[in-house]
């Protein structure tokens, strides 16, 4: 059966083990663990004073939403791909980079709770105020494993660096971070040193039948793989359940046997050309579900997340990173200009200068 938008052609199966291993492998370099967090405000910690009210504010009015609609059950439901499961861990990969900068794209369903139907008006602002978004690289997450310990994998810790939020649309269930790369921890501790290559996305959809891949990073899973085949594109969330509590609006590709567990939600679905979607979640146990690659292209092409402004126009584009950067050189500029003024009387800086060594500070404003 051919879905909607679906590419019509021959079943083909281009992804032998050995192609398979090539895909996995050339895309695990591009892996991020993306951990979210409520900012530490709320636990009297520097930051916006602000952040804990808006969150209750925000997440009381979602329940009081879900509550309204008498045909949901707040719980888990058996026919909800992903609401509820109240994760707070998830995969993303790198789609852009320039210098120092690196936009990595992952799924929006961890922060669930702060947005439902009709409700999906959330802005990066607000995302960064409420969450803190850690990631660390795979370059780092192998040096944690093979170090000698007593500790459990589990129970080691990671240098973790801090992302903010560019764009999101909880409806698509999408996410773009950026970071700064010159702050991601590698091997034993230092500054990763290696590439964090570019995904590319694909031009068109799969055929069907074509075998696919998602490396994703479930907890402690760096290099974990699953693989399905395609089914169906641009399915329609309400046309596979029912329960689309949250109002998602994206199309899916339908992947049967890539059934993947909870960390491997935001993870690129590949094909022999690229990604092909972003994997959302799971359905009956059995088919793994993605967003589709138009959604992908036209979220990414509407917030520029592919293009990086030219250098005139950065400054209204900066990071927090880069925002705080320019702050720490601003109290050394300052002063430049404010000389000026003060060297023009040469004289009289020579009387502020006298008074000073006669232990007259009262005078100094006199002389001026």
């Amino acid at each position: 059966m051919v879905g909607p938008g679906q590419n019509k052609g021959e079943s083909l199966r281009d992804l032998d083990r050995e192609s398979e291993r090539q895909v996995a492998i050339k895309a695990l370099d591009s892996l991020f663990h993306v951990e979210v967090n409520l900012r530490k405000p709320f636990k009297e910690e520097q930051g916006n004073p602000a952040a804990k009210s808006m969150y209750e504010t925000i997440s009381y009015n979602v329940v009081q939403l879900e509550e309204l609609r008498e045909d949901v059950e707040i719980e888990r439901s058996p026919d909800a791909i992903t609401c509820g499961t109240v994760e707070r861990h998830a995969s993303g990969f790198a789609i852009k980079g320039k210098g120092n900068k690196l936009r990595i794209l992952t799924c929006a369903h961890t922060l669930e709770d702060v947005f439902t139907k009709g409700a999906h008006d959330l802005t990066v602002d607000q995302v960064n105020t409420m969450f803190r978004f850690d990631v660390h690289c795979i370059h780092h997450e192998a040096g944690i494993l093979k170090m000698v310990s007593r500790l459990k994998p589990s129970e080691r810790k990671r240098d973790v660096t801090v992302a903010v939020a560019v764009a999101i649309d909880t409806k698509l269930d999408l996410l773009v971070l950026e970071v700064d790369v010159e702050q991601l921890c590698g091997d034993n501790e230092v500054i990763c040193s290696a590439k964090h290559p570019e995904i590319q996305l694909a031009e068109s959809n799969p055929t069907e039948l074509q075998k696919l891949i998602l490396p994703g990073w479930p907890p402690q899973r760096c290099k974990a793989l699953a693989i399905g085949q395609v089914s169906l594109c641009d399915w329609i969330y309400d046309a596979i359940s029912s329960s689309n509590v949250k109002g998602y609006t994206m199309k899916f590709l339908e992947i049967p046997g890539m059934a993947a567990s909870n960390g491997f939600s935001g993870g690129p679905v590949l094909g022999m050309n690229g990604c092909v979607a972003l994997y959302h979640g799971v359905f009956d146990g059995i088919t793994g579900y993605g967003v589709s690659l138009q959604d992908l292209h036209t979220f990414l092409r509407k917030h520029k997340m592919l293009h990086w402004p030219e250098a005139k126009d950065s400054e209204d584009d900066d990071s927090d990173y880069e925002i705080s950067r320019k702050r720490k050189r601003t109290p050394v500029k300052t002063p430049v200009k404010s000389r000026t003024p003060v060297k023009t009387p040469v004289t009289s800086q020579t009387a502020v200068k006298t008074t000073v060594k006669r232990g007259t500070p009262g005078k100094r404003q006199k002389a001026k």
